[in-house]
């Protein structure tokens, strides 16, 4: 019996350093790479004009803050606000955040509204007008709470000919999202004809399909 529980032990053992390994070495991987792209984005910001909007943050310290809060979570997404031919700072600052929620928005009812289309069939029981109702209220109900979801981690900024070309680039907690978007599901199986298995297929499919949506570049060579 003893032999038997050391062997079980052993496996365990064997198992846990395998993973540990694995897992070690992913994020070895992680961090070599977000260095590389830390990097090339210094570079290509000095290159091309742009300043940190940082309160007296240097661009060096800035980038790294935000490369390393990546590196700690690697289900954190990016994704930039833009504003253009804008003389306040505090102008652009708002229409990037606008723009991103904005932009994001559609980009999280697209999806939901792809979850509805592929889950649900319109049929005898369950006509077009009730589906297009759940979903358009899903899709209300999820912008309405984008604020929470999209977190700013820094701002750059060129000017040329007195006015301001502006990013702002944001965090975005996707497992958040997808936490309220549960909770709204919950209360559509109350209110409506939405069956329990329908919600979670259609948040299945919603977190799905954003996992595989990629990051913004924080520098593309274009700029």
């Amino acid at each position: 019996m003893t032999k038997k529980f050391f062997r079980i032990g052993l496996l365990i053992l064997t198992s846990l350093v395998i993973c540990f390994s694995s897992s070690y070495a992913q994020s070895k991987a992680l961090s070599k790479a977000l260095d590389k792209e830390y990097k090339r984005t210094l570079k290509g910001y000095k290159k091309s004009g742009w300043n940190v909007d940082a309160n007296g943050r240097s661009t060096e310290v800035t980038l790294l803050k935000h490369f390393d809060r990546l590196n700690a979570n690697p289900d954190l997404k990016v994704i930039v606000g833009t504003s253009t031919n804008c003389k306040s700072m505090n102008v652009c600052k708002q229409v990037a955040l606008n723009n991103a929620q904005n932009e994001y928005a559609r980009l999280v009812s697209g999806k939901i509204e792809g979850a509805f289309a592929s889950v649900i069939k319109a049929n005898a029981d369950r006509p077009q007008e009730e589906i297009d109702k759940m979903t358009g209220g899903l899709v209300n109900e999820v912008k309405a709470d984008l604020s929470g979801i999209l977190e700013p981690s820094y701002s750059i900024y060129k000017e040329k000919y007195g006015m301001k070309e502006y990013k702002t680039f944001f965090f975005v907690d996707e497992t958040k999202l997808v936490g309220n978007m549960e909770k709204v599901l919950q209360q559509s199986i109350k209110e409506t004809k939405l069956t329990i298995e329908e919600a979670k297929s259609i948040s299945k499919f919603v977190s799905e399909e954003l996992k595989n949506e990629p990051s913004s570049e924080t520098y593309n060579e274009e700029e």
